[in-house]
């Protein structure tokens, strides 16, 4: 839901999405409290009014739920996709370094991921591998990505509540670990960066040999 490849796609027809990392209990949204501030400033820009969806949403859940949502810029989603790109190339070209394949490979197990396993943190991903990676490359990859997401205002305002959910910051990424969806290299986001390929060199280099 609000992950960079479907705000890629939908980046020309939508300006700003509102969306759950992870799976959203059967309640769903409080409309009634998000409606009824909509109805007490009907002239909210977008921006204030997906703020609003995403503060009523985790205020609307008690204790003992994990919970996301947050609200992003499209507008901002070109740059988000170069700066991913620019990671990407730099990650692939790092695999045959062993000791930051094994980095990569380490923060792959800790970073925050879904219910969907293959969906992870874009944010809390190169947090990880900027602290945890050597090299000068991906370090400075993984701030560019960082600096998008929060400082260029990609993600205009996120929230979360749970334990679970503690590194969650508002856009999430497939990484799978093991098996490729056929249908993701159909997707603009794969067609325009080199994400898709990482994906793909990620697996053979760590797949058991034949």
């Amino acid at each position: 839901m609000s992950m960079l490849e479907v705000g890629y796609q939908v980046r020309g027809s939508v300006g700003i999405t509102v969306g759950s990392e992870e799976l959203e209990p059967g309640d769903g949204w409080p409309y009634d409290t998000v409606l009824s501030t909509l109805v007490k400033k009907p002239t909210m820009t977008a921006h204030e009014l997906a703020s609003t969806i995403v503060k009523k949403y985790i205020v609307s859940y008690g204790a003992g739920y994990d919970v996301t949502q947050a609200a992003c810029d499209l507008s901002k989603a070109t740059g988000m996709a170069e700066a991913v790109n620019s990671l990407a190339k730099t990650l692939t070209a790092q695999l045959t370094n062993s000791a930051e394949k094994a980095a990569l490979l380490q923060v792959r197990r800790q970073v925050q991921s879904y219910d969907t396993v293959d969906y992870v943190d874009l944010y809390d991903l190169c947090d990880l591998l900027g602290s945890q990676s050597q090299n000068a490359g991906i370090q400075s990859a993984c701030r560019q990505v960082k600096e998008v997401i929060s400082t260029n205002k990609f993600v205009i305002q996120e929230a979360h509540k749970g334990e679970k959910m503690t590194n969650s910051h508002g856009v999430s990424i497939y990484f799978p670990e093991r098996s490729i969806s056929p249908l993701y290299a159909t997707l603009d986001f794969a067609k325009k960066t080199k994400w898709d390929e990482f994906l793909r060199a990620y697996q053979k280099s760590t797949r058991r040999p034949d």
